[in-house]
């Protein structure tokens, strides 16, 4: 992995990862620094995998620092309906 600093503000702006062959497996950036807590933490991250065609972006408008307790409880409930999704490509 290869990782960018800004050093204007001494953070990781953005990571790279390569393959053995050198092609770009993965890339993340971070901008949007804020305060949360006692913390300096991005707001906004965003990352692709090239090779799979996906890309997020994640904006965090509040974000609270080493909770005192996190539920985990992903319940879904009954499902009745199945969706199937495709590669924009198909």
């Amino acid at each position: 992995h290869s990782y960018t600093v800004d050093p204007r503000i001494w953070r990781v702006v953005a990571m790279e990862a390569r393959s053995a062959a050198g092609q770009v497996t993965e890339t993340r950036a971070f901008s949007d620094f804020d305060w949360f807590g006692s913390r300096v933490l991005p707001r906004r991250v965003e990352a692709t995998r090239p090779e799979d065609g996906q890309r997020v972006w994640v904006y965090h408008r509040s974000i609270e620092v080493n909770p005192p307790e996190l539920p985990l409880a992903f319940e879904t409930g009954k499902i009745s309906e199945r969706i199937l999704v495709r590669p924009r490509n198909q």
